[in-house]
């Protein structure tokens, strides 16, 4: 068994939903997560993520989605790795 709590969200009542829930600041049991920014690689002109070498071709449908608390947590991350192929890791 995993050390993770998770936590099960079944609204009852509208004001319970995540959404209400986010909107009143009350996201004591949330992660909230952000896209990761890209970082300007002078030596090809371009801004790149780094992906550990599971994504191998270039595409604006490559990206990261971090943890806002902890930006270097990567919590998912979606590349292209072919012409038709992509990849998608998840922790």
């Amino acid at each position: 068994k995993d050390d993770v709590n998770s936590l099960i969200v079944r609204p009852m009542h509208a004001e319970e939903t995540m959404v209400e829930r986010y909107k009143r600041n009350d996201i004591n049991d949330f992660m909230i997560l952000k896209n990761k920014s890209p970082k300007w690689n002078e030596k090809i002109g371009a801004y790149c993520l780094n992906f550990g070498g599971r994504v191998t071709k270039p595409s604006v449908k490559n990206f990261q989605l971090v943890n806002v608390e902890d930006q270097e947590y990567i919590v998912l991350q979606f590349g292209k790795t072919s012409k038709d192929s992509f990849t998608m890791d998840f922790q």
